[in-house]
């Protein structure tokens, strides 16, 4: 809830430090409230077309009180705290500084919007506002409090001059302004740009106005009262930062105003433009620790892992907002605060793998391995060649592969454990294995839990499914092994007989002492009890349902039936230069993932129907 600090005496001197302004809840279309941290940032993340723009627009639109175009946000509550007088001392040294018509000083940050604030206007202002406790827009004192760093914005910003001052009591003219009388602000911008650009940064004051320049003299600099004409051509040697590449002045200049501290609450849309992935890492990493130590509520929308992952590094709070959606109805919002996100950060499956970039694709689709993936990822390409599709009688499924990531478990003990994850950070999750996955009860029970789901309401129609298979038998007899051992070899009988094909003769054999064998080879016709056909549609169906898409043919290998590689790396070169991936058994499989990962999770009524 949004609090104030304890009030100080009438006598007591105005300090900024006691000021503060930051937003406390947000109330999304969708009835969700996400909650923001005082100081650090919030990142809104999502696949394309999700709302994270519309969000940031709704937001700001809100702090203005103007007319909400997105809807995304309907309200929101802000914390305050501070004297009136607090506010002004604070205003002094963070606010641009104009004369005005009386002569006295007068604030302002839009130089062509007319907004202004007189000192005694300032501290009145925010008196009143601060005793208006229904009141959640900032009105006449927005353009003081928020800063909107767009991509344009942030280049402008580095590559304009601002006056000097004469003494550092002087209000700043500038974000600019800010770096003249502090070194150690100044160095610590110049150390940043060093770090990721390799290049110091230096600022020149020489003409009666400041800029900024790229590099560094190795003349000192001379006394103010005895210029020196060879330092001052060496510094207007240095080429301008205004002149250098779109992702050098973009990320400083959206870096400027929260290193001054010049806003409290900054509202940042794609911070990583025009950057290469180590530079976003280290711009993630810049934006979060500066946030912490000027009390700066950053509030962002990203489109890139290496920025969020930056973020995640520092002792920082942070809290990652997911948004998706489903047709044109609101964006749903999963958000997850920064204990919960930084634990999850510890756990390897998130950290050193590339299952964090779920968060900005539409859906994951988690299979046993990495071919399986590739040959998904294939058949959702040729799935949205519309024409090729006519000619099998099926539509595209109009959802592009750049829009969903395949994501490896390397086998099926693993898939519960990274869908769970998944889930808890809000992406819409596929799961596909094998059939024989329902030789695992523990297994299969696991991952519907992982997607949100009871198993008790699949323990009746899985048992009545597989209590054939899972009755006891007799030993197995030689032909069997025979038979399980001819069907891996006769395949290239001229193979080296390497490590490779010794794992899957010794698998195969093993499997041939168990009717789940029949699963992977037959497929779902391996159900030939009519009763346990029955029970077993049905489960699948449910489970389809819900996000765990089981191949009906039993195996991968199952739906390249003309491929006469039958396992191992030569199988998927071999089952994509054939165009297995293309063919009805593949098309069919993916168009089924890509529809149900295109509608919202299925309630728990509508599943108890398919199973009954």
């Amino acid at each position: 809830m949004p609090y104030e600090s304890p009030e100080f005496g009438a006598s007591d001197p105005p300090n900024p430090e006691s000021w503060a302004l930051s937003i406390d809840t947000l109330y999304a279309t969708g009835g969700q409230q996400i909650e923001l941290p005082e100081t650090g940032v919030t990142v809104f993340v999502g696949g394309n077309n999700a709302g994270k723009s519309s969000m940031l627009n709704s937001i700001n639109e809100q702090l203005m009180d103007a007319a909400n175009q997105s809807l995304a946000v309907t309200h929101l509550s802000l914390r305050r705290r501070g004297r009136g007088i607090d506010f002004e001392s604070w205003l002094t040294q963070h606010a641009h500084m104009n004369v005005g018509e009386s002569g006295g000083p007068i604030f302002t940050r839009a130089k062509d919007a007319g907004e202004f604030v007189t000192l005694q206007q300032a501290e009145a202002r925010w008196d009143q506002f601060r005793s208006q406790r229904e009141r959640h827009s900032l009105g006449e004192l927005y353009s003081f409090l928020v800063h909107v760093s767009t991509v344009t914005q942030r280049a402008n910003m580095v590559s304009v001059s601002a006056m000097q001052r004469l003494r550092r009591s002087d209000q700043p003219r500038s974000v600019l302004s800010l770096f003249e009388f502090d070194k150690d602000l100044f160095e610590q911008f110049s150390s940043l740009s060093e770090r990721i650009f390799r290049q110091p940064l230096t600022l020149n004051y020489l003409i009666g106005q400041l800029s900024l320049h790229v590099g560094r003299v190795d003349v000192a600099p001379p006394p103010i009262d005895a210029p020196d004409e060879t330092y001052a051509e060496a510094v207007m040697a240095l080429p301008p930062l205004g002149s250098q590449g779109d992702g050098m002045k973009s990320m400083l200049g959206l870096l400027m105003p929260i290193i001054t501290a010049s806003y409290p609450i900054i509202i940042m849309d794609e911070p990583e433009a025009f950057l290469h992935p180590p530079q976003a890492f280290e711009l993630g990493k810049a934006v979060a620790t500066i946030a912490r130590e000027r009390r700066v509520q950053v509030i962002a929308a990203t489109h890139d892992r290496n920025f969020l992952t930056g973020l995640l590094q520092p002792r920082v709070p942070v809290s990652v907002v997911r948004l998706e959606r489903f047709g044109a109805g609101a964006a749903r919002t999963t958000q997850l605060q920064d204990a919960r996100l930084k634990g999850l950060w510890q756990d390897p499956v998130v950290r050193y793998s590339n299952v964090l970039d779920g968060l900005f694709h539409r859906f994951v689709v988690i299979a046993e391995a990495d071919d399986d993936c590739r040959f998904y990822n294939a058949a959702l390409d040729a799935a949205n060649d519309e024409e090729e599709q006519a000619t099998k009688g099926l539509e595209g499924t109009h959802i592009p592969p750049s829009e969903a990531l395949f994501v490896p478990s390397n086998g099926k003990a693993a898939m519960a454990d990274i869908a769970a994850t998944l889930v808890e950070l809000g992406v819409r999750v596929i799961v596909t294995p094998d059939l024989d996955i329902l030789n695992e009860e523990g297994t299969l029970s696991k991952l519907v839990r992982a997607l949100g789901y009871d198993w008790k309401l699949f323990q009746g129609p899985y048992r009545a499914a597989t209590q054939s298979f899972r009755s006891s038998r007799g030993p197995a007899k030689s032909s069997d092994v025979l038979m399980a051992v001819s069907s891996v070899l006769e395949i290239d009988p001229y193979r080296i007989y390497d490590d490779e094909l010794k794992s899957q003769v010794l698998a195969q054999m093993r499997s041939s002492e168990s009717p789940w064998a029949a699963l992977k080879r037959y497929g779902v016709k391996a159900f030939t009890n009519p009763s346990e056909y029955v029970h077993a549609t049905r489960l699948l169906d449910a489970l389809d349902a819900i996000g765990l898409i089981v191949l009906r043919e039993g195996e991968l290998e199952r739906l390249a039936p003309g491929v006469d590689v039958r396992k191992g790396p030569r199988w998927l070169r071999a089952s994509l230069e054939a165009g297995a991936h293309t063919h009805s058994p593949a098309q069919h499989h993916i168009h089924k993932v890509a529809a149900i990962a295109a509608q919202e999770p299925i309630s728990p009524g509508a599943l108890a129907a398919i199973l009954a």
